[in-house]
């Protein structure tokens, strides 16, 4: 099933929507949600006038993030952020899955995406997890447990080689939570980017992140920056996709109407949300 993401608590699909430009901050004002990833759809049962002030609003918020729209200071116009835009099935995954790593044998890339092409068709990027749920047990940080996998970051580094000769783009996770553990001597920015570069990744997700600072891409120019709780529109020339959750809001509550993504809608129809149903008990 291409146009899906599939994660182990979320069922993702890349989200659609007509084409759009990106805009200020102030373009958030159309809908008084600034930090809303995803806009109020329209209840089931509106009559005329409900879906023409509806439409109306949503040609407002469209009208207004488009004033002032530098396409070429977008982070769209890179060339090496454009496989971004055709990542649409991203797995979080964790590198002890026992298709991806046997003991005995070490990693098993390919038994990994056979498995993933017979289930759903196939993946575009993967997100890899290994903090989870190991981080906090002891001094050790995020990026120790990369260095504690088996074969340390080297055996990383050419399993994400393998994954990239497939086809399949490697996201690392940045948990900017993680405050009590032992101290890299720089700042979070340099030392991610030194452990995605360390294992020729791609970029990260910023976990539990509204918004990611212009310092982690000034950190790596190029790295691909996928904040959970979307970004803000302030971030549109250093970042090219996040999470969106679809039909629930963040805390798992049922939303009136599936909902419409904020920033492919009305920023820049190039940017790729990975929409989530992290709460579905249905997983097929």
């Amino acid at each position: 099933m291409r146009g899906a993401v599939l994660f182990p608590a979320a069922l993702c699909v890349a989200a659609l929507a007509q084409p759009a430009a990106a805009g200020p901050v102030e373009c958030l004002a159309a809908w008084g949600v600034f930090g809303e990833e995803m806009l109020p759809g329209l209840p089931h049962g509106s009559g005329p006038a409900e879906r023409a002030a509806w439409r109306a609003k949503l040609a407002d918020a469209r009208a207004a993030c488009r004033d002032g729209f530098n396409a070429s200071a977008s982070a769209f116009a890179r060339d090496d952020l454009k496989w971004t835009q055709t990542s649409y099935v991203q797995p979080q995954m964790h590198p002890f899955d026992r298709y991806f790593y046997e003991p005995g044998v070490g990693y098993t890339v390919d038994r990994y995406l056979a498995d993933v092409e017979r289930r759903y068709g196939g993946v575009d990027s993967v997100l890899l997890w290994p903090t989870y749920p190991n981080i906090g047990v002891d001094s050790r940080n995020q990026i120790d447990l990369f260095r504690a996998l088996p074969g340390g970051l080297p055996a990383l580094r050419g399993v994400v080689d393998e994954l990239k000769a497939r086809g399949v783009r490697v996201l690392l996770p940045y948990n900017p939570w993680d405050t009590a553990t032992r101290r890299e001597g720089t700042t979070d920015a340099v030392a991610m980017a030194a452990l995605v570069n360390a294992v020729h990744a791609d970029g990260f997700n910023g976990d539990t992140m509204a918004s990611v600072g212009e310092d982690f891409f000034a950190a790596s120019p190029g790295i691909a920056i996928e904040p959970e709780l979307m970004g803000v529109p302030s971030m549109s020339s250093w970042h090219t996709l996040g999470w969106a959750y679809w039909s629930l809001d963040a805390y798992g509550n049922a939303s009136a109407a599936p909902r419409i993504d904020f920033y492919k809608h009305s920023l820049d129809s190039r940017w790729m949300s990975h929409a989530c149903e992290r709460w579905s008990k249905n997983k097929t």
